[in-house]
């Protein structure tokens, strides 16, 4: 793993080295008589190295990222896969019916993502950002950032739960209330101080959820504050983490070790991979 991450740095070092010889060509030949030349050829290459510097880091971290999700974030997973920038769509977010979003090609930023099996299901994750419209103004809009993770179930659950837990805080004033509106969900109260007060449940079948599913998501969402929004309906279920990521920015300079790639980066993974496995131990019950 840390073989490949030599090579890419290896590579980009040597374009950087590149670049810098050109530059001394330049001042060279500001020296021997031909400035206008020399001054050309430096600011074209002094505007080409600082775009590219960036865009080096930025592959370099993409491809840090990979490594360590694929041998530290979804090693557990049989079969795990990088899925980059695709598998998650607008159209897939509004269908999930789990956060509001802007539905123009511009509400949903999705990368670094993964995939893998996983007893019961597909396990699948993003860092995300999305925009979604907080007042009446057609340019009145916010934005979420965290992960999000989720799984697919192999089989529908019986009961047929559809559901979404939110965080008061998540949204702007208003948003969750207009937003369970739009997706007919409805407002359950539950007599449950923490969960009426700090979260807002949406359910669009039955009247009420079991009181073990509700004494789990209390829980989990107390505990980790980071949960922004818990959905789960009969085919799968999702977290959202909110302000939460498992990828960083590294220069090219550094070199993570072997030990840094095959760790989880993600503390909160077993505890909502536990939650998805509890939705659907709680059907068999």
């Amino acid at each position: 793993m840390t073989e490949k991450l030599a090579a890419t740095r290896h590579r980009l070092r040597l374009i950087t080295v590149g670049i810098l010889i050109i530059l001394i060509i330049s001042l060279i030949l500001v020296l021997a008589g031909q400035p206008q030349l020399g001054m050309i050829l430096g600011t074209v290459t002094m505007i080409f190295f600082f775009v590219w510097r960036r865009r080096i880091n930025r592959e370099y971290s993409d491809r840090v990222g990979e490594a360590n999700i694929l041998g530290g974030l979804a090693a557990p997973l049989k079969n795990p896969k990088y899925l980059g920038s695709t598998g998650l769509t607008e159209k897939d977010m509004d269908g999930m019916a789990m956060l509001p979003i802007r539905m123009d090609g511009h509400g949903l930023l999705a990368r670094q993502g993964f995939e893998g099996q996983t007893d019961g299901g597909t396990c699948r994750g993003w860092e995300i950002t999305l925009h979604y419209q907080r007042g009446n103004g057609r340019t009145d809009y916010a934005f979420l950032s965290g992960t999000l993770l989720t799984k697919s179930f192999d089989k529908p659950l019986k009961k047929g739960m559809d559901w979404v837990l939110l965080r008061r805080e998540l949204l702007a004033d208003g948003v969750a209330e207009r937003f369970f509106r739009e997706k007919e969900y409805k407002v359950l109260r539950t007599g449950n101080e923490t969960l009426d007060g700090e979260l807002i449940i949406g359910i669009r079948k039955g009247d009420m959820l079991p009181e073990k599913v509700i004494a789990r998501i209390t829980g989990i969402s107390t505990r980790l504050e980071q949960i922004g929004a818990i959905h789960c309906t009969a085919d799968g279920a999702a977290v959202f983490l909110d302000h939460r990521f498992y990828t960083y920015s590294l220069k090219v300079r550094d070199l993570p070790t072997e030990e840094q790639l095959k760790a989880n980066p993600l503390p909160e993974r077993d505890d909502i991979w536990e939650l998805f496995d509890f939705f659907q131990k709680e059907e068999r019950e």
